[in-house]
């Protein structure tokens, strides 16, 4: 009797390893195709990055840019009248009452805006003698009144909407082309 059971232990145990066995190898085939596809697919990632990497050469080719620049830019040689230096730059830059001036509005707005800003008034505070004394270095003390901000500022702004269909203006491009007619 021990006999049959001992073989039906073996028997068993053996079977058990052959089913292990049989799902490890075909665990391993099914892990070497995916590795195989993962493969091929950096494969051929690398050779659109090679092709890319190629055509951003050709792209960015300064001979190229160069042409394109001259065809579709217009743009000139920057004379010498041109240039300046920064000490110079204040005196030749419009002021702001100058730009403002040459500004009409002839569409009607897009929203009105009301703001009122109530401004602050500073009140009088008393600071201390011996805190005045430190600030003086020990010469005659007083009682100094200083203004102190106690109060908020408040902004309220009231926006209405109204329609317009004024196209925008390049007020960056008017100033460029007054800089080009100066002498």
């Amino acid at each position: 009797m021990i006999r049959v059971s001992s073989i039906l232990f073996w028997f068993c145990l053996a079977l058990v390893a052959s089913i292990g066995l049989y799902r490890t190898s075909d665990r391993v085939q099914e892990l070497n195709r995916e590795l195989t596809s993962l493969n091929t697919s950096i494969d051929s990632e690398q050779r659109s990055l090679h092709v890319l990497k190629a055509e951003w050469v050709y792209l960015a080719s300064p001979s190229r840019l160069e042409g394109l620049a001259a065809r579709h830019l217009a743009l000139r040689p920057t004379l010498s009248q041109q240039t300046t230096t920064l000490g110079n730059l204040a005196a030749l830059m419009p002021t702001r009452k100058e730009v403002t001036a040459s500004v009409s509005v002839t569409g009607t707005p897009i929203a009105n805006v009301h703001n009122s800003l109530i401004a602050p008034q500073p009140q009088p505070v008393a600071m201390n003698a011996a805190h005045d004394a430190k600030a003086t270095h020990g010469k005659a003390s007083s009682i100094a009144a200083a203004s102190v901000d106690t109060s908020h500022v408040t902004d309220h702004m009231l926006m209405q909407r109204t329609a317009s269909i004024q196209p925008p203006t390049d007020p960056i491009g008017e100033m460029l082309a007054q800089l080009d007619q100066r002498p």
